[in-house]
């Protein structure tokens, strides 16, 4: 399994804008955050594998207040 972090292209408010999930691959990465996402949301989503290496800090941070 591998860790991918997973973000929308646009969002409003009471919208996902961000995901940190563990799949086999981006496809199915993609697939398990729409089970989370509204079907009739227009977001478009892209996912990046994530590496454990590195240095250390801040993976995801997801700030959307009114």
């Amino acid at each position: 399994m591998k860790f991918y972090r997973v973000v929308a292209d646009d969002y409003e408010y009471d919208e996902f804008n961000a995901f940190v999930v563990r799949a086999e691959d981006e496809v199915r990465a993609l697939e398990i955050i729409k089970t989370h996402v509204s079907p009739y949301s227009k977001q478009k989503w892209e996912a990046h594998q994530l590496s454990v290496d590195g240095d250390e800090g801040v993976i995801v941070a997801s700030f959307n207040a009114g």
